[in-house]
């Protein structure tokens, strides 16, 4: 049987790929998650030239999430503030995305 928490715990390792992100939730609760933070570009329409925007997302292993944890959290990674637009969406596997707005 595969052990896709070993997996997990490995991957989110802060000396190798993971960041720790401080959070905020809106009942005031307070905490650290640990977790991998990407920030990819997006081409979206926008006239004849388009125009290029950033998608922020943090993966984070789902059970460490806390249940409160929603759309309107703030986020503390890497000295860059940002607010949760999404409650955590599960891939299935483990790890959960939490889509980003930088504040």
């Amino acid at each position: 049987m595969i052990d896709f928490d070993d997996d997990l715990n490995e991957m989110l390792r802060t000396d190798e790929f993971a960041t720790t992100a401080t959070y905020a939730l809106q009942n005031g609760d307070t905490g650290q998650l640990t977790g991998i933070f990407t920030n990819e570009g997006e081409e979206t329409s926008f006239g004849e030239a388009g125009m290029l925007t950033s998608k922020p997302v943090f993966a984070v292993k789902g059970s460490d999430i806390p249940a409160e944890f929603g759309e309107g959290a703030e986020l503390l990674i890497d000295g860059q503030r940002f607010t949760a637009t999404s409650c955590p969406m599960s891939d299935g596997a483990g790890l959960s995305e939490i889509l980003l707005e930088r504040e």
